[in-house]
């Protein structure tokens, strides 16, 4: 059938989505038509549709690929790469080239691991490339090459299929030669980056879907995105030109044109000129400069120097341009510098090309004839250099500035006074010593002195003295030199005429690390030498010595430095020289020194001493030994001073005899001596017998000096005895064993010792036999001290032979002469059996040996023995109680060892004496005899000889004359912990040193017997360091030491030394209570703190003051840098050996006048900073600031600081040459600031200078919404300020709470000006000024620029702005509250009735506590009242009133002033302190009626104050309180009066009074008016008849009807206040009266008028009772009637009972009633007659009714009246003007 295939559209979502998935899929086929379809058919196997990648193609030979990367510029990359393989068809791929930058070089990179890359600045580039497309294996197929094959017949398969693969290695090989390249941009200089290639299939080839196809979200959908094989590899980008590397100093060495001469004619470097020869790249176009390193006078240490050149604040200025770059104006090119090959690397590891460079001399400013002291300081003596452009705009800003060059030394001043030369003599060597002044540890003389200030070369010194004048003049070879001219005098030099006269002293000295010296020949202490001078064979121009490096061990005392010089730099012995130094640091040089004093190179002679100075008549003698032996005495040479070995020479020259024709050659025998005084005994022997001889004695030094004997001395002519047949035998010597020395040092400390080491033994060296004569070797032990004497030389019961005799070493074969001789191995009796008995111990120490002829000859010869040999020890014992101890002295570390030597055998062996003694020895020979006889191993099993494992006590004590030590050191590891032990290290054994005095001992060490002597030594410090100290122990290095004693033959065990930790003691306070303080006086600042106390035999301690601003500018720095003398402890200041605290021995050993005459000497000096140093001494008894500190207090002065900063302080301690380098806290001030400035102290700065006066922005209520987080956060304390200039960066708060800063010092800044914010608590005592915790940035608040502080730690505070630029701070802020505190307890409610006199309207006090925790409710100058009813709505809100504390009272809502004396708090005329202090702590406010309050309503109210920016919190609610007022009532017992009348009836009635609560409450409610209400009702339906309203207390009811019952009601209220029916019937009936009346008939009576004038009173002061006046008239029709009233004018005035005055008329009514003029007051009340202008004393008011105001009252006594009308006239009264009433306020919702 016909074969179909189907294409699938990938197109359809779902249909695309399945085949591309990445799974396997099985496929079913049906066919049909358009009307029916077949059945599917079988599924498929199943299988994965996998499109295959684009890969890179293959290597030619299976190759990497070809992939290249080369780097076109700093920036950018070209990447080159073939086409990668593809799918037939397909023309087009995507690249993805892809660079990531490493920071992980590939080649550090862990074994397996790949290069880690990381970062966000890889750079993609996406790019495509069109290439032809390539055949489908069905083209291939169809190909000609393929259907030829095919044509042919029987052609394997396999030829096709190679043919086919033929065809497409031709297709790739097409492609080989067309490289794609691709350029990445925008890449990192210096950078090494991983770059990529990888290849995908672009969605327009059809091979994926199209991203318009949308395909669901899964793996499918980035299909496009996914890529094939990639290809990879590392490459760098380059970098660009690098700033000038940092100049180089070099010396004139390293310049070719100026290395052949050290002191040229040129003027390169020429004396007195600030210069320095500089190696500096060839850059045209920058410039060079230079700054000061530090100040003139810093310490120069490496702790402290260091500190100095790395501190990058700012050095206090004395002058306007210090420590500042400058522009080197003068610069001189000395010739083309020569590249030193290293080219600088970039940070990938690609080289920049070096540039050229060139030599330089850069000259600095010389010093001028008349600076001043300020412009002396200025010089700076170190500088640094580096390259700066010269136009910027013209540069990249990263090569601006090139690097710095380290500190550089501009010129340095030579010592100012001639080196002193001294000779140092010693038994092992000897040297000249020059020392001479240099300032590097020290600071110079201040003021500054210049080197022309002295006249000569001793003028300048005040203790120079010459240690040598006296020597020269004692020395007879300089004195005739001097006589003869033969020594020149040095001449008289001066820097005073010189170009260095305007130098300071000590210039340049703490950069000096070298010193060179120069010497001259100027004549010789033999007549040869001075004659070759004179030839000029011997020049006598200077000879330079190679440069000396300068350390600690050359540094002396006081600004003095030394070092040694040897014979090894060409100085002839003999020779008289002057010497001359300079110092620098190997590139730059002073000019030499003045030349020093003559000394002559050579080692005085040893003297001999005279007959008289021995006290005996010939200073030699000679003592015949033998016929071959004599033994010569002689008195010891006197060595010079130092020197202590002698080696003599003892010759015998014999009598040469005329008849004897051969020569007899002298004897001599040389041998090396300690120096001890006295007579010196020594046999020489081989010589002959019967023969003449003059014995003579010369002495020279063993290893110093000169060769040649000197000091002759020579003897009478000695005849020896006849000559014998042999010659005696030759003297045994002992030797040290190496053997056994070597084992013992093998041996650890803590291992038995080995059997040779406890043993009695000895090693001698004599031969055997000599001209075949044997020898024997006998031995006798020495009692105690015994010489050598004729006794034991012929006594032969006391000579034994040793137990064994070995040979060790063969030696050298030949006569006696030869060495060395045979070395025999010596076993002498044990000691064991004697080890208890103190006497035969003392015996067996030591033994003297001779050797004895085995075969005696026929006539008797004293030949047979030889000389018997020195005293040879048998054994030491090792010392007892050694101990280690860490010393410190001054300023060093040292460990010494103390050890003990038991001398008690020796004193055993004195008291016994000599008899006694040789009857021990005796019983030792015979002990010793009876045990020859037992063998070893019977001694053995019979346990006779028991296992020695140690010496006995003190044996072989009294005769060590040496010891030697070892030791070994336990470093720390880096990680703390311990470490291994060293190797020991084995020290030369020394002599013994002098014994200790029982003072001299370590303390706690017990004395013990008078036997025992203690001995000292000192281990020396470690090769090339010194002892590394901690502060505790096991915190430094550890030490263990071992010691042994002996002769210098034989020795003891080592004896181990427990370990010594190598630790001081920080230094501590004197006591616990031990404080610093500091304190401001104007502008300066002063710290004190007392001296500590230091390790014991420290004397001096180094502080260091850190000042710590409170800034979050300016950084700590160090204040100043002193070193003091350490206090003494508490314990020893108790003592009475300490005579004042601090002050080391070395002070008090001066006497007070030469401590006031050396004005140099100080305890204490300041050796780095600018701070002042005041002693204590100088403040006692002023009162001043530590006055009352210890005697011993160091006081610094600042001068620096600024006096608008708090500044804490921290004194650090540490030892200035010993322990850690580190400073340990001492004492610690807590921030502290000027309290106020001084009166009259006058500002440096202008006030345009200063910043601005902050000001507080108002925060509304709008703006409290805005901040209501802030306000949440930290109670609300939050302060916005403003202030001119500031800036606002931010538009609103909420953009400003986004980028809001953590510090105040940013966000504060107006313009280019940065202000730092500062706050402080305002109270009573001094403020102390802090930044503020949190301000945000500035921003836009109600149209003005300002800036938020919150988080703030006070409630009241200040605050002002502080510039660090100039470190000024401006003006403060007047205080501001932050947040207003709730006011606790709730207000007090309280009613009270206004006005003057009578109420005229009701209010409610509140009672506002002001007495807050804080104290911010009495700074408020606002308040705030709302209030509501019980169970209303809402709060109603009164307007913000001021609060006005002066009085203690505010204002009403109405401004009216509180009512005295209604529930207010008046100010007494004269207030106690109590009254002042509590005034305060209550405010009364008034809320009026007018407010809104409504008389009848339950109230409760809350109160809040403030201030015109702020409010605080509402208060909780005051107790409800019910605002109504109750009804008059009436008097207890009255009742309603009815007088009944036919037609009318008179009712009366007592008046009415308030209520006793409202009474005690409000007391002018008695003078407020009352309304009588009075009802009748009448007949028997009670109809109301009438109601009357009076303000009387009776009523005329007229209308009645006769004889008819009536019932009457009385009731009342006040006259103006509502009642709001409260007295409603039956509802208050205790507040009414009530009465029943009946009327009566006319009964014709007839009417009578009746007038009554009362008082207002019943009885008035002065009168007795006071009756009425009344008058009757009777009423006859219509007609007027009138009536007189005879009243009293003087009714109101105080008088005698018995007086009557008559002279006074008496007024009378008019005689009609009608012609009444004037009105009555009825019906006013007190107020209004007030307002009518009416005084109230002036109207008498009485119950009822008032008086006619036409009766004119009588006036007071003594009163002024009108001499016309007689009326009073009115005196000004102190009441206050009504204040009229205001209208109601506005409600706020």
């Amino acid at each position: 059938g016909t074969r179909h295939e189907l294409e699938i559209d990938l197109s359809d979502k779902a249909l695309s989505a399945l085949l591309l998935a990445d799974k396997p899929l099985q496929v079913s086929l049906r066919v049909g038509n358009a009307h029916r379809w077949s059945c599917w058919t079988a599924w498929s196997s199943p299988q994965s549709l996998v499109i295959p990648s684009p890969s890179p193609p293959p290597g030619v030979g299976g190759s990497e690929p070809k992939f290249m990367v080369s780097a076109k510029s700093p920036t950018s990359m070209e990447v080159s790469f073939l086409a990668f393989d593809r799918l037939p068809i397909v023309t087009c791929l995507e690249y993805v080239v892809t660079a990531q930058p490493l920071f992980l070089e590939a080649e550090e990179a862990e074994e397996g691991a790949e290069a880690i890359t990381e970062g966000p600045s890889s750079v993609e580039t996406v790019i495509c490339f069109h290439n032809e497309p390539r055949k489908s294996d069905d083209q291939l197929f169809l190909t000609r090459d393929v259907t030829r094959l095919l044509d042919k017949d029987s052609v394997p398969m396999s030829k096709v299929v190679a043919c086919m693969r033929e065809l497409r290695q031709q297709e790739l090989d097409k492609e080989t030669d067309k490289e794609l390249k691709v350029t990445i941009d925008g890449l990192l200089p210096c950078t090494r980056y991983l770059v990529s290639v990888a290849a995908r299939y672009p969605a327009a080839a059809g091979i994926f879907p199209t991203p318009a196809l949308d395909l669901p979200t899964d793996p499918m959908s980035n299909i496009k995105m996914i890529l094939g094989e990639c290809l990879k590899t590392e490459a760098e980008t380059p970098g660009g030109e690098a700033p000038p590397v940092a100049p180089r100093q070099v010396g004139r060495l390293d310049v070719s044109s100026l290395a052949d001469s050290d002191d040229p004619v040129d003027d390169v470097l020429k004396p007195g000129a600030r210069a320095a020869l500089l190696s500096i790249e060839d850059r045209p176009d920058y410039a060079l400069e230079y700054c000061a390193c530090a100040s003139h006078l810093a310490h120069y240490d490496p702790e402290v120097g260091a500190a100095l050149r790395d501190f990058g604040g700012s050095w206090a200025r004395k002058g306007g341009e210090e420590h500042a770059w400058k522009r080197v104006t003068s610069l001189r090119r000395i010739e083309k510098g020569v590249c030193e090959g290293v080219a600088r690397k970039s940070s990938g590891g690609d080289n920049i090309a070096a540039r050229e460079e060139f030599i330089v001399e850069a000259v600095l400013p010389l010093f001028a004839p008349q600076a001043g002291q300020a412009q002396k300081l200025l010089l700076p003596d170190v500088v640094r250099f580096r390259q700066c452009a010269i136009y910027r705009s013209a540069t990249h800003p990263c090569r601006w500035i090139g690097g710095v060059s380290e500190p550089v030394a501009v010129a340095f001043a030579p010592p100012r006074r001639p080196p002193k030369v001294c000779r140092i003599l010693s038994d092992d060597r000897w040297c000249l010593n020059i020392s001479f002044e240099l300032f590097k540890t020290t600071s110079p003389p201040f003021p500054v002195r210049l080197l022309g200030g002295g006249t000569s070369q001793y003028d300048d010194g005040d203790d120079y003295d010459d240690d040598r004048e006296d020597e020269e003049d004692q020395n007879e070879v300089l004195a005739e030199l001097r006589e003869s001219n033969g020594l020149p005098t040095p001449p008289k030099e001066s820097w005073a005429q010189s170009d260095l006269r305007h130098m300071p002293v000590g210039y340049g000295h703490r950069m000096a690390t070298m010193v060179q010296f120069r010497f001259s020949l100027q004549s010789g202490t033999s007549p040869l030498m001075r004659r070759e001078i004179e030839r000029k064979v011997l020049s006598r121009g200077w000879q330079h010595a190679p440069p000396v490096e300068i350390t600690k061990h050359h540094e002396g005392a006081r600004a003095t430095y030394s070092f040694e010089i040897s014979a090894a730099v060409g100085l002839l012995d003999g020779g008289i020289y002057m010497f001359q130094i300079r110092v620098g640091n190997g590139k730059n040089w002073s000019a030499w020194s003045q030349t020093s004093k003559a000394i002559v190179f050579q080692v005085p002679a040893p003297i001999p001493p005279t007959a008289a100075a021995l006290g005996a008549p010939k200073t030699v003698t000679v003592e015949v030994v033998s016929s071959t032996a004599a033994r010569v005495h002689w008195g010891d040479f006197r060595p010079a001073k130092g020197l202590t070995m002698l080696e003599y020479e003892v010759r015998a020259a014999p009598e040469q005899n005329s008849q004897i024709q051969q020569t007899i050659m002298p004897v001599s025998d040389k041998f090396e001596h300690s120096h001890r005084g006295g007579f010196i005994e020594h046999e020489i022997t081989n010589l002959l017998p019967f023969t003449g001889y003059t014995f003579s004695v010369q002495a020279r030094y063993p290893k110093v000096g000169s060769r040649a004997w000197s000091g002759q001395q020579v003897s009478e002519l000695i005849v020896l005895e006849a000559a014998a047949a042999y010659q005696d035998p030759p003297t045994p010597a002992a030797v040290p064993d190496p053997e056994v020395a070597e084992e013992i040092e093998r041996s650890s400390p803590g291992d038995t010792s080995p059997a040779e080491a406890l043993a009695c033994f000895a090693t001698l060296e004599y031969p055997a036999e000599e001209d075949d004569m044997m020898y024997d070797l006998e031995y006798a032990h020495v009692l105690a001290n015994e010489p050598d004497t004729a006794e034991m030389r012929q006594s032969q019961g006391i000579w034994h032979t040793p137990l064994d005799v070995t040979l060790a070493d063969v030696g050298f074969q030949g006569n006696g002469d030869g060495r060395p001789q045979p070395r025999w191995h010596v076993r002498l009796p044990d000691i064991r059996p004697f080890r208890g008995d103190a006497l035969k111990l003392a015996i067996l120490q030591r033994v003297r040996f001779r050797l004895r002829a085995r075969m005696t000859p026929e006539d008797s010869s004293s030949r047979w023995w030889s000389s018997i040999s020195a005293p040879v020890a048998t054994g030491f014992a090792g010392p007892e109680d050694a101990m280690a101890c860490l010393v410190a002295h001054g300023d060093r570390l040292a460990v010494e060892v103390q050890f003990q030597l038991d001398r008690r055998l020796a004193e055993a062996a004195d008291q016994a004496g000599g008899a006694e003694l040789r009857m021990q020895r005796a019983d030792i020979f015979k002990a010793l005899r009876d045990d020859r006889g037992v063998s070893k191993s019977e001694s053995q099993a019979s346990g006779t000889v028991e296992k020695v494992t140690s010496w006995p006590r003190g044996f072989g004590h009294p005769f060590v004359t040496r010891y030697q030590l070892r030791v070994r050191h336990q470093m720390l590891e880096e990680d703390g912990s311990t470490g291994d032990w060293g190797a020991w290290e084995v020290h030369p054994h020394s002599a013994l040193p002098r014994d200790l005095e029982k003072c001299e001992l370590f303390p706690g060490t017990a004395v013990g017997e008078q036997s025992v002597r203690w001995f000292k030594a000192e281990l020396q410090q470690p090769k090339a360091r010194s002892l590394i100290a901690g502060l505790h122990p096991f915190q430094g290095e550890t030490v263990q030491v071992s010691i042994r004693v002996g002769d210098g033959i034989k020795w003891s065990l080592w004896r181990n030394i427990r370990e010594v930790s190598v630790s001081v003691a920080p230094p501590r306070p004197v006591r616990d209570t031990d404080t610093a303080v500091a304190s401001w006086k104007g502008t300066v600042c002063s710290v004190a703190w007392p001296a500590v106390v230091p390790h014991s035999g420290i004397d001096c301690i180094e502080y260091q003051l850190t000042v710590i601003p409170e800034s979050d500018s300016l950084l700590p720095f160090v204040g100043a840098v002193l070193v003091a003398p350490g206090a003494a402890s508490a314990e020893q200041a108790s003592s009475n050996k300490t005579v004042t605290r601090g002050m080391t021995k070395a002070y008090f050993g001066r006497t007070r006048k030469t401590v006031r005459e050396d004005k140099s000497w100080m305890p204490a000096k300041v050796v780095a900073g600018t701070a002042t140093l005041i002693f204590q001494q100088q403040v006692a008894g002023t009162g001043g600031f530590g006055a009352g500190m210890a005697p011993d207090s160091l006081i610094l002065e600042l001068t620096d600081l600024c006096p608008d900063l708090r500044y804490s302080f921290q004194v650090l301690a540490r030892y200035p040459t010993i322990g850690p380098r580190s400073f340990q806290k001492i004492f610690e001030v807590s921030k502290i600031s000027r309290m106020a400035p001084e009166a009259g102290e006058a500002s440096d700065r202008l006030p345009g200078v200063l910043p601005p006066a902050p000001s507080q922005v108002p925060l509304t209520e709008a703006g409290q919404e805005q901040m209501k987080r802030w306000l949440q956060d930290g109670d609300g304390r939050i302060v916005i300020l403003s202030w001119a200039g500031l800036e606002a960066e931010a538009e609103n708060a909420r953009q400003a709470s986004v980028i809001q800063l953590s510090s105040g010092s940013l966000g504060a800044q107006s313009g280019s000006r940065h202000f730092e914010i500062q706050a402080t608590e305002f109270s009573s005592k001094a403020s102390e000024w802090y930044p503020v915790p949190v301000a945000t940035c500035s921003f836009m608040y109600e149209g003005v620029p300002c800036i938020l502080l919150r988080n703030l730690p006070f409630c009241i505070g200040q605050f002002r702005l502080f510039d660090p630029k100039i470190s000024a701070a401006g003006p403060a802020t007047k205080p501001i509250v932050t947040v207003y505190e709730q006011v606790d307890p709730a207000p007090e409610a309280s009613m009270v009735a206004l006005g003057q006199g009578a109420p005229r309207t009701m209010g409610i006090q509140l009672c506002i506590p002001l007495s807050t925790p804080q104290g911010t409710a009495r700074r408020a100058t606002r308040y705030q009242v709302r209030f509501r009813s019980v169970g209303g709505p809402a709060w109603e809100e009164l307007d913000v009133q001021v609060l006005n504390t002066g009085t203690g009272f505010g204002s009403s809502s109405a401004g009216s002033s509180l009512p005295v004396g209604l529930g207010s708090r008046a100010p007494s005329p004269n207030p106690s302190s109590t009254e002042k202090n509590n005034f305060h702590e209550t405010h009364a406010v008034l809320v009026r009626e007018e407010d809104g309050l409504e008389l009848g309503c339950v109230y409760e109210f809350q109160v809040r104050v403030g201030d015109r920016c702020r409010l605080g919190k509402w208060s909780r609610e005051s107790r409800s309180l019910r605002f109504s007022i109750s009804a008059p009532v009436p008097a207890e017992g009255s009742g309603l009066k009815v007088v009944e009348q036919d037609e009318f009836a008179e009712l009366s009635w007592a008046p009415f009074q308030p209520e006793p609560g409202l009474e005690a409450k409000m007391p002018s409610f008695r003078q407020l008016p009352i309304e009588y209400t009075v009802t009748v009702v009448g007949g028997v339906l009670k109809e109301p008849v009438t109601s009357l309203v009076t303000r009387d207390c009776f009523v005329k009811v007229c209308g009645l009807r006769p004889n008819t019952s009536y019932s009457a009601t009385l009731t009342a209220r006040w006259s103006r206040f509502e009642s709001n029916g409260q007295y409603a019937e039956g509802k208050y009936r205790d507040q009414m009266l009530m009465a029943a009346f009946v009327t009566t008939g006319l009964g014709g009576r007839q009417l009578v008028a009746e007038l009554t004038v009362r008082m207002p009173s019943e009885r008035i002061d002065g009168y007795g009772p006071v009756q009425s006046a009344t008058a009757r008239l009777p009423m006859d029709g219509v007609e007027p009637a009138a009536v007189k009233l005879a009243l009293d004018p003087y009714y109101v005035q105080p008088r005698l009972q018995h007086y009557t005055p008559n002279f006074v008329r008496k007024p009378s009514l008019p005689t009609h009633v009608s012609g009444i003029q004037g009105r009555a007051t009825a019906g006013f009340d007190k107020d209004e007659i007030q307002e009518e202008g009416l005084e109230e004393s002036s109207v008498p008011i009485s119950p009822g009714k008032h008086l006619p105001a036409i009766v004119p009252m009588p006036p007071p006594k003594f009163t002024t009246r009108d001499p016309l009308t007689f009326a009073l006239i009115s005196a000004p009264t102190g009441s206050k003007p009504a204040v009229p009433r205001p209208s109601p306020r506005r409600r706020v919702a």
